[in-house]
């Protein structure tokens, strides 16, 4: 059951198509092992978070301590350089 406590993921391919989906505990040791697996499975990648109050700042901490762009809703991919995937360049 999904609880506020909990982050959802779903991870998109280049072309849109969904990869995999998953969940994880919002706590920094949490989203520090999820942003690593997804690092280490999928290589360069960069992350779209939702902004919902505070609770996604544990999650932009771990995805920028490794190298994991990280763009809020709503912000333009073309505008922000370090918001495009290696594969739309």
């Amino acid at each position: 059951m999904e609880r506020k406590k909990d982050c959802k993921a779903c991870i998109m391919n280049s072309d849109g198509s969904i990869a995999e989906e998953s969940m994880y505990n919002n706590t920094l040791d949490e989203a520090e092992i999820f942003a690593y697996s997804m690092v280490k499975k999928y290589g360069k990648c960069v992350a779209v978070c939702e902004s919902t109050a505070n609770l996604w700042l544990k999650t932009y901490e771990a995805f920028e301590r490794h190298g994991i762009g990280v763009c809020q809703t709503g912000e333009s991919f073309e505008n922000k350089g370090y918001c495009r995937s290696k594969n739309k360049d």
